[in-house]
């Protein structure tokens, strides 16, 4: 099968395109998937100085960036300990498994049901064969739907739960830690 889009890594004239699609997509309310919080240039810019991985979603055909994914090796501060695991096993092993973190992914409404997110996580699995990947999604007090199914559909598993009182703006929070083992 043809794909139309390429992962490619972005670079500090790139910073500007992907603050614009992150904080088009912080509607909390859109059921086609949602992003937490709003970037500005300069943090974005300073993440990428940082290290942390940094890649455009472009469609081959439209000659347009359609997306971004960003991808770190830290391991979250809440892990292990703040979790709920789903399984013992798991919460001993995951941090020697050394995985990336999916800090988000992020593609413009428009394409978000064309099958750019399945092309990068293909290709993301591609570039790093032998590493695992996990990503936090929030379920509560609002679900971010569009993002669980993606994730299952795409080989993820559900591993742990994060509840906290206050978080991110929300009242009775919780996210889901999802994980792709290679």
């Amino acid at each position: 099968m043809k794909n139309n889009f390429e992962l490619i890594s972005a670079t500090e004239k790139d910073i500007q395109v992907i603050v614009d699609i992150n904080n088009s997509r912080t509607n909390r309310e859109d059921k086609d998937g949602f992003i937490l919080d709003k970037y500005s240039y300069d943090e974005t810019l300073a993440k990428l100085q940082k290290g942390i991985g940094l890649y455009l979603i472009n469609n081959t055909i439209s000659n347009e960036t359609v997306g971004f994914l960003e991808l770190s090796d830290k391991v979250d501060k809440r892990i292990p300990d703040q979790l709920e695991w789903e399984d013992e096993e798991v919460k001993e092993k995951f941090v020697s498994l050394k995985p990336k973190y999916i800090d988000r992914i992020c593609l413009l409404n428009k394409d978000s049901a064309k099958g750019a997110g399945s092309f990068t996580y293909r290709k993301m699995f591609q570039l790093f064969p032998d590493k695992n990947f996990y990503a936090f999604i929030v379920t509560k007090p609002i679900e971010n739907k569009a993002s669980v199914r993606f994730h299952l559909k795409n080989g993820f598993k559900h591993i742990a739960t994060f509840n906290k009182d206050e978080y991110a703006g929300f009242r009775n929070y919780q996210s889901q830690i999802f994980f792709y083992q290679a």
